[in-house]
Formats: structure tokens, sequence, C-alpha cells
């Protein structure tokens, strides 16, 4: 088995512990690591493993490098072209709105009035980011915060356009890890602010059938094999909040008491095989 992993970076904690257990596997392991690639002849692997993310310095190079495999007839671990668009958050929820519970978005276009004043507060973000990147909380009493997060952040095209949603003040955000489209383990954090991330001091969360039949749904639409669903928990019900394919979590396997990585790689050598 030929296999490839395409990455903006190695220096991601989850990448270099796969590629450790895959090669435990005896499989033939390649790297392409945008970060230092200076170029690129398209060959023929038995399974790509591509860690796209738009929101990074080479995240649109990843897709169109991925996408020139893909036309060479090479099995992806999941299609570039789904890891690209539901990583788009307008297009994620649009996905998912009637299917599970959304938070209520809308996209600001660029005729819309910045300056208007909103019923509730709002959540400003872009539309492809992470961690928390350029998402602002604007107070309905204070539409002129809104004009200015505008006009700071629209020099970036990773910032624009923006999508504006409810703000939800949630009791717990949960992140839902899925394989095979199926949950396998979910995390939360102690949250501190409006601003809540699941990164480092993290925990497991039990899964309960709520939140597992939610992740099911979400993994089946999108048609992806791995990748994380973050959810808002306020007053028993879940949220869903965003998609992340590339999320990196230090020390996953001391947190969920079993070799996460190993279980993936497995998963990719038996995909082969279909």
């Amino acid at each position: 088995m030929k296999f490839l992993l395409i990455t903006e970076s190695l220096g991601y904690n989850f990448e270099p512990q796969l590629i450790k257990e895959i090669k435990k596997l005896d499989v033939n392991t390649e790297i392409i690591d945008l970060s230092t690639i200076k170029t690129f002849i398209p060959k023929k692997y038995d399974l790509i493993y591509a860690r796209l993310m738009p929101y990074e310095n080479c995240g649109l190079i990843s897709y169109y490098l991925s996408k020139t495999l893909e036309i060479k007839s090479n099995k992806f671990v999941d299609s570039p072209e789904n890891i690209l668009n539901y990583q788009n958050k307008l297009l994620c929820y649009e996905l998912l709105k009637d299917k599970i519970p959304i938070v209520k978005t809308e996209l600001l276009l660029p005729n819309s009035k910045i300056g208007k004043k909103f019923e509730k507060t709002k959540i400003v973000k872009p539309l492809f980011g992470r961690a928390g990147y350029c998402v602002e909380k604007i107070s309905k009493n204070s539409p002129k915060l809104l004009t200015l997060y505008l006009k700071k952040k629209s020099i970036s095209y990773l910032t624009y356009p923006y999508i504006v949603q409810d703000y939800i003040d949630f009791e717990k955000l949960v992140r839902v890890i899925i394989l095979n489209k199926k949950p396998v383990f979910a995390l939360s954090t102690d949250k501190k602010n409006w601003k809540c991330s699941i990164y480092k001091k993290a925990y497991q969360y039990s899964l309960d059938n709520k939140l597992k039949n939610y992740s099911k749904i979400a993994a089946e639409e999108m048609n992806l094999n791995i990748g994380a669903f973050d959810f808002f928990f306020k007053d028993g019900e879940y949220i869903f909040n965003e998609f992340n394919y590339c999320c990196d979590l230090p020390e996953i396997n001391k947190m969920v008491g079993f070799n996460f990585h190993k279980k993936v790689s497995k998963f990719f050598l038996n995909l082969v095989k279909k």
C-alpha cells in the first residue's frame, strides 16, 4: 500500500503520531508538506489523506493539488471538494439546518447596511476560520462596532464575506470526533468566556443518544469519514456550531484512554480494501 499525507505543516500534533502508527502497519508512506515543498509531480497512491485548511497560508494550494491527484484517479479518505465546501460555514449550515438544530445564520452581503441595529446580540465571523479567528460579539446596542469590525477585517480574503449568527449563551461547548461516519468520542472544556475553544485542557464528555444521532446525521450528510463537530449545549439541547476537519488535540490518547491514532490508521488500511 502506498499512502500519502498532504499537510500544511508537520508541526501540527495529530500528524506525526498518525504517521508513526501507519508505518507500524508496514505501509509505504509519503508526505507532502506544503510549507516546504518546491515542486510537485502527480503520482498514483492507494490512499490519500489531505489535511485541507482553507484558512491557512497554503489552504487553496492544498485543495488544487488534491484535486489534481483526484483527477488522476487517486482514492482519498474524504473528497477534497467536501472537505473544502463544509469548512465554509455558510454551506455547512445550509446543508444541515433542516436536519439538526443549527444557530440562526445569515450572510452579510456587500450592500448590507453595516450600521444596522440588531434586535439581539449577534456573532460575526468569516466563512473560513478556526480557534475564534476574526470572531466578534456585537451587542444589539452597539451597531457602530459592526461597522468598525467590517472596515478592520475587510483586508483579508479569508474574512469576507461574513456571516452573522444569533449569540448563544451556552453552558458547554462539546466536540464530537467522527471516524467512518460515526461518532467515536466527545470532548468538552470548562467555559471561561463566550469565545470558548476546545484545544488544551479538554476532557472526555459522555456521548448521549441525542449527541450521537446529530453527529451521525451530520457525518452522513457531509459524506465525510473523519472530522469533528462542535455543538453548543444549552437547556438540555445541542445546537450545531461548526465543522472542523483538521482539529489538533494535544494528548488526545491520554484523554480518551485508547490509541486514537492507531484506530485511524487501521481504518485507513481497511478503506483501501473496499
